[in-house]
């Protein structure tokens, strides 16, 4: 499966749980984020640590270049070649730090949400 369709996939997943009733908007949202972030964040990290260099680096480099040197981390999940003139080849699909971030980011912004809405409702006069 590319790895564009994971990304739809798992967006329309964390659509859905937007339409659902009975919660807040914001649990919707966080449950959503959840569904979007986590797998991405997994896949990032599973895509970190199973990338192997001399396999992957060498098909992207002239038969007469060698690549360089070879970094990788897992936070946020990066994993890139490099070659001598400057060139890289990112081994990480190019989607999954924005998608986890951005999960993360709202999931963090609606739990301050909550908790302020929360704390007002127990301190009105």
């Amino acid at each position: 499966m590319p790895s564009w369709t994971v990304l739809v996939v798992l967006v329309g997943l964390g659509l859905l749980c937007l339409r659902s009733s009975g919660t807040s908007r914001h649990l919707n949202i966080i449950l959503g984020c959840v569904i979007v972030g986590v797998p991405s964040f997994l896949l990032g990290e599973a895509e970190v640590l199973l990338a192997d260099p001399a396999r992957m680096c060498a098909p992207a480099a002239p038969v007469t270049e060698q690549w360089d040197r070879y970094e990788d981390q897992l936070l946020p999940p990066h994993a890139t070649c490099h070659w001598d003139d400057g060139r890289t080849v990112d081994l990480v699909s190019p989607w999954i730090t924005p998608a986890f971030l951005i999960s993360f980011g709202l999931i963090a912004v609606c739990l301050v949400t909550l908790a302020v809405t929360h704390y007002r409702k127990g301190h009105q006069h």
